[in-house]
């Protein structure tokens, strides 16, 4: 009784990032980590194969999502592929970042996310690379437990995890 039906939009603030002008070498190469799709691993992001500068951070629209963000994958291959912000970072376009409201755990979040996705690959459009739209993200229903409940769904499956790690060992 205590749970409810939430769109993703509502639960958190949402956004793409973008990609800046590769012939501006002066966006380049600078200390804002950068993540495309592929480096999403389904785990805690803490670097990135290439960076931009802070100018193309402030004149490139590019979003800048916080330590504990979570991001997931809208186009081609790697739609619904999700990863946990380690680090302040930016993405391109093909990533959309939530970051969490209070009252909504970012592992919940990610697990949550990890669950549905094989609903996001088939909600996917397109010809040769289909894709998501962030508008389709925020519009998703989702359950939502209370806080409390949520901190216990995301130990109950941590430990589940490192039961199924100790048993292929």
């Amino acid at each position: 009784d205590s749970w409810s039906w939430a769109r993703l939009g509502s639960i958190g603030d949402w956004g793409a990032g973008a990609t800046p002008p590769r012939g501006n070498s002066d966006y380049y190469g600078g200390n804002v980590p950068w993540i495309k799709t592929g480096e999403l691993n389904n785990g805690y992001i803490f670097s990135s194969e290439e960076t931009i500068t802070q100018k193309a951070l402030n004149e490139c629209s590019l979003r800048y999502n916080k330590k504990g963000d979570v991001l997931i994958a809208m186009y081609g291959a790697t739609i619904g592929k999700l990863a946990i912000a380690g680090i302040d970072l930016t993405t391109n376009q093909a990533c959309c970042a939530c970051t969490p409201y209070v009252g909504i755990n970012n592992l919940y979040l990610f697990y949550l996310l990890m669950a549905e996705k094989d609903r996001f690959i088939k909600m996917g459009t397109g010809g040769a690379q289909p894709n998501i739209s962030r508008e389709k993200i925020v519009n998703y229903l989702v359950p939502i437990p209370p806080y409390n409940e949520q901190l216990k769904i995301v130990t109950a499956i941590k430990q589940t995890i490192k039961q199924i790690e100790k048993d292929e060992i």
